[in-house]
């Protein structure tokens, strides 16, 4: 009770501090890197040099001027977002006038100006739809705005990376946190590998780039662009989604926004019959304030989200019978999420042409998460920290501009203080079933954890990492009338001399990190369960595991070459010297030069620029990340080591025992390949873009993309056998104290296709109505062969072929197809199809009525895998369970294990999920009350149809034919029906 009297002391007080601050006028200034351009002609189709053209919009503080060329060609450039109005000007004609022409986030229009013979003082104002398509960049690129983004209801909370829920080529699914966070996978990328940046400043988390790690208020946002393919050699180094934030800015009055956001958790509905629905309350304010610090010099602009939300756990009634005869006193937790994201930039004119703007962001985050199968709080997520940056544009007359910045972020994760108490014992991992395979017992359908600390980086432990990224930028660009027509010349550098990432782990209970258990009885809970593996810590039990100081240094150039009225081509290339350094091991992991070249078209079909061609073609590297970039055996000290103790007869006597001792440092050369370089795709894109009347345009393309290269392991201590069928050899090729041992390399053996289909449909806002539409179809495959020391290879060589759910394009991720750890399952970038659509329409009265719709295609479970008899012949022909090494040490046999695929092809037999259809309305009434301010009060109602589909396959087991409780079961349902109330003061 009293906590809720709280809660509405806190609305009515924001409600009336934003009543109080609705007492100033809006404005802003100006900054980008739009432009328009065309050429002027008289009514007799001649050219027009010496016009002057201008361009004027409430978002700058001074209109855009140029005069056109001795050909009639004119360019207005470094254009913010926003609505312009364009004249032209020239003794003998009249004044030329066009509105309306809404520019967004660099983008590129053609606006075509006929003058008609007369007076000065007579205007021709031409009207008409105004031009929508992109004429000169033949990448694939998406600019919402972020009204409109604002306005869709999508999801609660309205996180800042919402936009991707409407982008093509992205698949998304819900974090397993139940946030409403979201995970997005673009065009075939894992959702790490986006390039996020602010204003052009990197904001990413160097350990995890995952843009949902980067918090910011949405009140801080004007547009935000992202580029889905044909990515420019300009464009930092990366092979997935490039996004870059523009803010709003102040001006010479001061303005601002107040928002409040807030959903409890009888507002939810339930999904889930006889489980637990991923329930969500939302307590969300958003401010944000800007004006004059000195007019028409320097401005201020600032933004802040504070979040205290909270979110239930999504379980299956399985889950929960579970959850309640194990551990029936023990409450089941909600998920957390609370922060503050600020947002303050300055903005200052050092003279006519040289804008300089500051920029401080920060987004500390603390994430307490409790899965389907966590009986208690067993991970926290804390992620975030502080970004500072500056730019300064610079316009050296017609032909010359050049952008210059910095900026320097330090964004981490854990620290002591995420860790609310200390815990007693190691994790236990409760499971249905376990099975002896490769001579020790593994566990087969998890049911339950909890009891200890956990992270994907270790167990029972403190999980603490920090990092940092520091930026240094510069662009110039040149215009060039001649040489075949006109050029438009960029080259420029992109340094971070200086990555850091650091990782410390504090192991809990004296190193004693796992127990797993299992059922005594798989049909009878009442049976209770018994150990039947521990795990334990050799070694230093607080130690750094990863250390790394990592430098990417990149150059590029390109000319964009418009041979003639109609044909714009692309010619770049990027090159980037990248080193790697392990400060642990005390070597460079990676010292690669990666060359990107680029090539790009695009072709108006008609004089009018409402009908276009475009196509591109290019090679992409991975970026750089901290933790995620990958090390042998999937990270880790080398001079940790581990006991394993398992209990096969189930006598309470651990009397198998399995060392991996410590990683002898004269080796540690030898888990890298010399040649190690960054991941690349190739890239293929063509589309169609065509404007039709009433501000409608249509975007239709295809993208091709073939990975190579993708980080994996291969084991170099096991005497293989020649061919299939054929006895394992035992370890000690290297060290015969170890088993598998890996070396990370480059795949050599097999690449990843994709091919998509993708359509967008745009309206811009007219009669107060505004539309989005996007569609894709995709198709990927395999090619090529398996992992040299893939158990596979050699016990079912024949099985390779994949085009279903297939390896992730990040991190390690081929080597073991025949593990039971389900690394091919849950990977929703390769969902077959989506369709999503937003609307707004600014009704009569005030009324702002929305809506969105999207429909994901379930995900395939993973090849489905299949388990042999324990005395099956097929088992012993490839040696016994374990062997023993020369020095005496015990090693499973990582070819006798009793799993097989159960088709004759990994990608046949896979299960596919339901579709995921979410429904949201908005419904609002804005209010105004003077001088250009207004109220809304608006509410929202998400997944309307109260849907309940899953969202993916359980990573538990979803792919093990072998166990038919956990066969194609689902996890993380999609959030249930809920009301979300909201209050937006604009001043």
């Amino acid at each position: 009770m009293r906590r809720n009297r709280t809660m509405v002391s806190r609305i009515v007080g924001l409600l009336a501090l934003l009543i109080c601050l609705l007492t100033t006028r809006n404005a802003v200034a100006q900054g980008g890197d739009g432009s328009l351009r065309g050429t002027v002609k008289d009514s007799q189709g001649g050219a027009l040099p010496g016009v002057t053209v201008t361009a004027t919009s409430a978002m700058m503080l001074t209109p855009s001027v140029t005069v056109t060329d001795g050909s009639g060609n004119y360019r207005l450039i470094n254009l913010p977002p926003g609505t312009f109005r364009v004249t032209a000007e020239l003794a003998g004609f009249s004044l030329f006038r066009r509105d309306g022409i809404l520019l967004r986030a660099a983008s590129n229009f053609q606006v075509d100006i006929t003058m008609e013979i007369g007076a000065v003082s007579e205007t021709v104002t031409v009207s008409g739809d105004a031009p929508m398509l992109e004429v000169s960049k033949p990448s694939s690129v998406l600019t919402i705005d972020a009204e409109f983004q604002k306005e869709a209801p999508v999801v609660e909370g309205k996180f800042w990376s919402d936009f991707l829920m409407l982008t093509p080529g992205v698949i998304s699914r819900p974090h397993n946190d139940a946030s409403g966070r979201q995970n997005y996978f673009g065009n075939a990328v894992e959702h790490r590998d986006a390039v996020t940046l602010m204003e052009g400043l990197y904001a990413g988390n160097y350990n995890d780039f995952n843009i949902n790690r980067t918090g910011l208020s949405s009140e801080a946002i004007q547009d935000t662009e992202v580029k889905t393919g044909g990515v420019d050699a300009a464009s930092p180094m990366g092979y997935g989604l490039v996004i870059n934030m523009l803010s709003k800015s102040g001006g010479n009055q001061f303005h601002g926004t107040g928002v409040l956001g807030y959903q409890p958790f009888s507002w939810n509905a339930n999904n889930i019959s006889l489980g637990t629905p991923a329930t969500r309350q939302v307590h969300q304010y958003d401010v944000s304030f800007g004006g004059p610090i000195r007019k028409d010099k320097t401005w201020f602009f600032g933004a802040i989200r504070y979040t205290d939300n909270k979110s239930g756990t999504g379980r299956t009634q399985e889950q929960l019978s579970y959850h309640r005869a194990f551990y029936p006193d023990l409450p089941l937790g909600d998920n957390t999420i609370t922060g503050y994201q600020p947002w303050v930039k300055v903005t200052t004119k050092l003279s006519a042409n040289h804008d300089l703007a500051l920029i401080y962001q920060a987004d500390r985050l603390l994430l307490n998460v409790v899965g389907a199968e966590d009986y208690e709080q067993v991970e926290v997520l804390s992620t975030g920290g502080p970004m500072f940056g500056g730019k300064l544009t610079s316009v050296w007359g017609p032909h010359l501009t050049t952008t210059f910045s910095a900026s320097y972020n330090t964004k981490g994760g854990n620290n002591l203080d995420s860790y609310a108490y200390d815990k007693q014992g190691p994790l236990i991992n409760v499971h249905r079933e376990a099975f002896v395979n490769q001579g020790v017992l593994e566990g087969s359908g998890l049911l339950l954890r909890g009891g200890q600390w956990s992270s994907t980086a270790c167990s029972a432990c403190f999980d603490l990492d920090t990092s940092s990224i520091t930026m240094m930028r510069g662009d110039v660009t040149y215009y060039k009338e001649g040489w075949g027509g006109s050029h438009q010349i960029q080259s420029g550098f992109l340094a971070m001399p200086r990555s850091i990432y650091d990782k410390n782990v504090r192991y809990l209970d004296n190193g004693f990190i796992v127990e797993e258990r299992r059922m005594v009885n798989p049909a009878n809970a009442a049976a209770g369960t018994v150990p039947f593996h521990r795990q334990y810590i050799i070694g230093d039990l607080n130690l750094d595991q990863s250390s790394g100081r990592d430098k990417d240094i990149g150059f590029y150039a390109q000319d964009s070459w418009r041979a003639g009225s109609r044909l714009t081509t692309t010619l770049g290339v990027r090159v980037d010297l990248v080193r790697r350094f392990d400060v642990l091991r005390n070597l460079d992991r990676q010292s690669s030069t990666e060359v990107a070249p680029r090539l790009g078209f695009s072709y108006l079909l008609t004089s009018d620029a409402r009908n276009v061609l475009r196509g591109t073609f290019g090679k992409y590297h991975q970026q750089l990340m901290g933790t995620r970039n990958p090390v042998p055996s999937f990270g880790g000290n080398d001079a940790q080591g581990l006991r394993n103790e398992y209990d096969l007869d189930a006598n309470g006597s651990f009397e198998t025992i399995i060392v991996t001792p410590p990683v002898a440092t004269t080796i540690s050369s030898l888990q890298f390949d010399p040649a190690l370089h960054q991941p690349s795709f190739d890239e293929w894109t063509a589309g169609y873009r065509r404007q039709f009347a009433g501000q409608i345009a249509m975007d239709i393309g295809a993208i091709v993309k073939v990975n190579h290269d993708q980080y994996a392991q291969v084991d170099i201590n096991g005497f293989y056998p020649d061919g299939p069928g054929k006895p394992f050899g035992g370890f000690g090729r290297v060290d015969p104290n170890q088993g598998l041992l890996y070396q990370l390399t480059n795949n050599t053996w097999s690449t990843t296709h994709y091919r998509a289909l993708q359509a967008t449909v745009t309206k811009n806002m007219t009669n107060g109505f505004q539309l989005l539409f996007t569609a894709q179809r995709q198709w990927q495959h395999l090619e090529g062969t398996w992992n040299p020391s893939d158990p596979a290879k050699f016990i079912q060589p024949d099985a390779f072929d994949n085009n279903k759910n297939i390896w992730r394009t990040d991190g390690v991720q081929d080597q073991n197809s025949l593990a039971t750890g389900n690394s091919l399952v849950n990977n929703p970038m390769w969902n077959p199809y989506s369709v999503r659509m937003a609307a707004t329409w600014h009704a009569p009265w005030d009324v702002v009525a929305s809506g969105s719709y999207t429909v994901v295609a379930g995900n395939w479970t993973g090849p489905v895998i299949n388990q042999l008899p324990s005395n099956s012949p097929l088992i012993t022909v490839f040696g016994p369970s374990t062997v023993i090494s020369s020095t005496g040490v015990r090693q499973s046999n990582p070819l006798a294990t009793r799993i097989r695929f159960l088709y004759p092809t990994r990608g046949e037999g896979q299960p596919r999920a339901p579709d995921v259809h979410i429904v949201g309305i908005k419904l609002g009434r804005r209010i105004g009350v003077g001088a250009g301010r207004s109220v809304e009060v608006s509410g929202e109602v998400f997944n309307l149809l109260n849907a309940g589909n899953f969202t993916e396959y359980s990573r538990q087991g979803a792919n093990r034919f072998y166990n038919p409780q956990t066969f194609a079961t689902y996890t993380n349902p999609q959030t249930p029906r809920a009301a979300t109330f909201q209050v937006t003061a604009r001043f």
